[in-house]
């Protein structure tokens, strides 16, 4: 969906765009707002577990919880507006870094003799074991954000080649990058009852007798938290962007000062400084809600962007079947309605499960945005008129 929607649409502002030209205002203006939040939700939730991998972080003082959140914030933010080429340079070195504990770990349980658990590799907890608001939730925000790609659409070189790389490469990628660390620890420590965020690096400190590996993933994972929330905010960024800038792209759902661009030297990159600004600002003041809540909040949101998402794929089908799409989803019509039917079931699944508390701030933030589209509307319909009504006695 990602790939023929980008492709179709080669301008930077992705979902933004696309559900605006399929639906037109009102329901580009819900589903832009609905984005906004989950994705500034999804990087307060980086900010948590910068703080939560830092060893006895549930004993740090108020005072420096916050100090350390707004140092990680701050450097982020720096890093969007000064070195985000570099940090793309050297993500390879990042991934490096990332894993090399975890390789670690598996000659130190040989040295150490340390016992595994093999054999609960296979175990199933009961049914009504399983925090399946939690579990859904975690999976979903893994997993997702591949429809991100369309926020940077206008800057990448390639076209089909490099989408369907870069998207459809990247799965696997990240399967293996979730898979191989929580398999590796969950032998060490199969007690699913210890097991929250910020576990990594408590596990094994727990399991060795040296410290040098837990600080060795404390670090990594530090390191892991900082690369992810500094390269997620540049698509976000650019997105606020797209919606503050509406003489170009059609879609004026922000102020207008958010839309201001900086070039650090006369050759460089364009940046969105008062968007990245605004980024990071949200992302720490969201941070302050629990991890949990903000977590099943994002999929709950994540729902309706996704739904709004595979309506423009099949009504921009309908409406525009003569629009040019250097990749397009097999089988047609048909086709990108069968592409829809996995995200109905774990929406349909991830209401039924959730928490009542995210229930409750999913159906508030969405209710709050219906409403805010509504008034927006009605104000816009009342300065047409009036315009309308003194163009006429003008004419008269």
């Amino acid at each position: 969906m990602a790939a023929e929607l980008s492709l179709m649409m080669d301008v930077n502002g992705g979902n933004i765009i696309w559900v605006k030209r399929a639906f037109g205002d009102f329901a580009g203006f819900i589903n832009s707002q609905c984005y906004l939040v989950l994705n500034l939700s999804t990087l307060s939730l980086l900010v948590s577990l910068f703080v939560s991998y830092i060893p006895n972080s549930e004993e740090l003082t108020v005072y420096a919880d916050w100090g350390i959140r707004v140092g990680f914030v701050i450097v982020v933010v720096a890093t969007n507006l000064f070195g985000v080429e570099m940090l793309a340079k050297l993500s390879t070195v990042f991934l490096v870094i990332i894993f090399s504990p975890f390789v670690a770990q598996m000659y130190a349980i040989a040295y150490y003799r340390v016992p595994v658990h093999f054999d609960k590799l296979l175990w199933i907890p009961d049914f009504n074991d399983i925090a399946w608001g939690k579990f859904i939730s975690t999976v979903v925000w893994s997993f997702g954000g591949f429809d991100s790609v369309g926020s940077v659409a206008g800057d990448v070189a390639g076209g089909k080649r490099t989408f369907l790389l870069g998207v459809l490469g990247s799965f696997p990628i990240s399967l293996v990058n979730y898979f191989w660390p929580i398999m590796l620890d969950f032998i060490l420590d199969p007690d699913v009852k210890n097991w929250h965020e910020g576990y990594f690096t408590l596990v094994t400190f727990k399991v060795f007798p040296s410290p040098w590996i837990g600080i060795w993933l404390t670090i990594s994972s530090a390191l892991s938290n900082f690369a992810q929330a500094s390269s997620g905010v540049a698509p976000v960024a650019w997105t606020v962007w797209a919606m503050a800038r509406g003489e170009e792209t059609n879609v004026e759902y922000l102020p207008a000062f958010l839309g201001i661009e900086w070039q650090r030297t006369e050759d460089g990159p364009i940046l969105p400084v008062t968007a990245i600004f605004f980024v990071g600002a949200s992302m720490l003041v969201i941070s302050a809600i629990p991890y949990t809540l903000i977590l099943q909040t994002y999929l709950l949101l994540k729902i309706v962007v996704l739904l709004f998402e595979y309506g423009a794929l099949i009504w921009l089908k309908i409406k525009e079947p003569d629009t040019p799409r250097p990749y397009k989803v097999p089988g047609g019509i048909f086709g990108a309605i069968l592409l829809v039917l996995p995200t109905l079931c774990i929406s349909g699944l991830s209401l039924a499960v959730a928490e009542p508390e995210a229930r409750y701030i999913g159906a508030g933030c969405f209710g709050a945005i219906v409403v805010i589209a509504c008034l927006k509307t009605a104000i816009e319909y009342f300065l047409k008129r009036r315009r309308e009504r003194i163009d006429s006695y003008e004419v008269e």
